[in-house]
This record gives structure tokens, C-alpha cells and sequence, in this order.
């Protein structure tokens, strides 16, 4: 339900070329794989992320199995963010959100490590001198190479702009209020952080974000429409505004009545804003429009 990289693929126009051209991908080529060279009929799943290709300068070389080097947000958690990437002079790297201050080119930083010790997994602190900063830009500036064996910089653009929009539009509009909904009726005592699915709440709140926001927002990045609106924001909108928002009110009202007066005001004036206000239906002058556009369209 939270990661569907492969049917996304399948219904995208990537997807479909794919299987109408396999044929003369080339893919039972020895040796270096190189798109725009080798092949350019369609792209797979390692072209876009992890594969060479051809540039004004000649091949890039890709290779390295590094499957997050060329991508810019994550889209992972609640709220998204781009990120930058720190690489240590030993090889390990780490992914910086946006906002986090980047370290200095030189400077020692404390990284967190995840290692297996005594039959554990464990956290342990190891100091790593920076050797490198890539920028979010730098990163998509990578995947761009790639599109631009098929499609022209305004092409590409417009994509990325599609793409940022709809993430952004699912932080600002969703992910924002809910998280900040929900880290708020933990303050007041409503919600037990160490109970994470005891209320009604937190189980609407993990599908709305893990589940339905991941594919939407996964959808968008791969263009397959359905993951994007269907499976996606259609989801993530229907949730919050039907399951998200009542359940808040009902797990303030378990607090007591005074809580729950509180959050029915919050989420009154949370749904006065203006990306909200289509909830309340059409002013006269909107009707009217839509009455108009109906009966020229339909005659009806």
C-alpha cells in the first residue's frame, strides 16, 4: 500500500514504452548499457536512477547502484522535504533535509551509525570528516542528464514543475495541519507517544501520510495518474476531511469536554482557509458559472 514504484511504472508512459518496445532496448547487450547509444526507445527502472548516459561531453557513468543520487525530495516521511547529501571521506553518506545547516567541506562532524553488536542492532556515534556536499539542485541536475536523452529542457521542466507542485500542495494543504494536529493532542495528553496506534486518530493519521500520501506523491514522481489522484490525493483529501478531522475531535473528546471544544474550534478555523473553503460549496456567482458551463457543454 506505501510503495508502489513498480505499478506506478507499469501505467506510466515510461511503463508503457517499455513494453511495446523491449525489442530494441538492447538488453541482452554485454557490457556497458549506455542510453542514448545503446538504446533509447524507452527507459527502465535503472536507466532514470543508476544508469549511464550519453551527454554533450560524452557518457556519464552511472553504475555506482547508488539509487538515491539522483533524486531530490524524499518522500518518505509525513511532511516531505529536498534534500542535500553529505559524503564522508570514508564512503558513508548521509541525506541532509533542506533546511538542516550543512557542515564545511573539512569539518568533523558526529554521524549516528547504525551497527550490529552483540546479536543488536545499535546506534553508535562515529566522527566522519566531510569531503563533499551535494546539493538537491546538483542531484536533480543528475536525473535531468538522463531525461534529456528523450526530452527537451522545457519538457523536463514542465514535468518538475508538476512534480514540485504536488508535493507541495499535499505538505501545505494536508501533512502540515495533520502533523501539527497530532503533535499538539499529544502535548494536551490525548495521544501516548508510546502508543502510537491506541486511537482511532493514529491509525487514520499513519494511512493518510504512509499510505495514501506515499502514493501520491510517488505516483507524481513517476507520472502514473492513477497512483497520483485515484489511489492518491483523492484518498488523502476523502481521509482528512471525513476520517482525520472527526477523529481528532473524538480523541480530545476522551480527554474531556473542554478539550474537545478546543479542537472543534481549531478545526473550524482550519477549514475557513482558502484551500479549504470549497468544502462549503459554491458561492452564487461560482453555481451560476458551473450551471452556465454545464449547459453549454451538455445542454443540460
Amino acid at each position: 500500500p506505501d510503495h508502489p514504484q513498480i505499478e506506478i511504472y507499469n501505467e506510466s508512459k515510461h511503463g508503457i514504452a517499455f513494453y511495446a518496445n523491449r525489442n530494441y532496448m538492447a538488453l541482452d547487450k554485454p557490457g556497458d548499457w549506455v542510453l542514448g547509444r545503446d538504446y533509447s526507445a524507452s527507459p527502465t527502472c535503472a536507466t532514470c536512477h543508476i544508469g549511464s548516459y550519453m551527454t554533450m561531453n560524452g557518457v556519464y557513468r552511472g553504475n555506482n547502484h547508488e539509487v538515491g543520487d539522483r533524486i531530490s525530495w524524499t518522500l518518505r516521511p509525513v511532511v516531505s522535504t529536498k534534500i542535500n547529501l553529505v559524503v564522508y571521506e570514508d564512503g558513508y553518506k548521509e541525506d541532509y533535509p533542506e533546511k538542516k545547516q550543512l557542515p564545511n567541506i573539512g569539518r568533523e562532524v558526529q554521524t549516528i551509525e547504525k551497527v550490529y553488536e552483540n546479536e543488536k542492532l545499535v546506534n553508535k556515534t562515529i566522527p566522519r570528516r566531510v569531503a563533499k556536499i551535494v546539493t538537491w539542485n546538483e542531484r536533480r541536475e543528475l536525473m535531468k542528464g538522463a531525461c534529456r536523452n528523450c526530452h527537451n529542457d522545457t519538457y523536463i521542466d514542465n514535468f518538475y514543475k508538476q512534480f514540485d507542485d504536488l508535493v507541495v500542495l499535499y505538505n501545505e494543504k494536508f501533512a502540515k495541519p495533520a502533523q501539527a494536529l497530532m503533535d499538539e493532542l499529544t502535548a494536551d495528553g490525548a495521544l501516548n507517544p508510546q502508543a502510537p496506534f491506541e486511537h482511532e486518530v493514529q491509525w487514520v493519521f499513519w494511512e493518510l501520510w504512509h499510505h495514501e500520501g506515499r502514493r501520491a506523491r510517488h505516483g507524481a514522481s513517476m507520472m502514473g495518474p492513477d497512483y497520483t489522484h485515484w489511489h492518491g490525493m483523492y484518498e488523502v483529501a476523502k481521509h482528512f476531511y471525513l476520517k482525520f478531522l472527526p477523529a481528532v475531535v473524538k480523541a480530545a473528546a476522551q480527554k474531556s469536554p473542554d478539550m474537545e471544544l478546543k479542537y472543534e474550534k481549531k478545526i473550524a478555523n482550519l477549514l475557513t482557509q482558502d484551500e479549504h473553503l470549497w468544502m462549503k460549496g459554491l458561492s452564487p456567482e461560482e453555481a451560476n458559472a458551473l450551471r452556465e458551463t454545464y449547459l453549454e457543454r451538455y445542454d443540460q
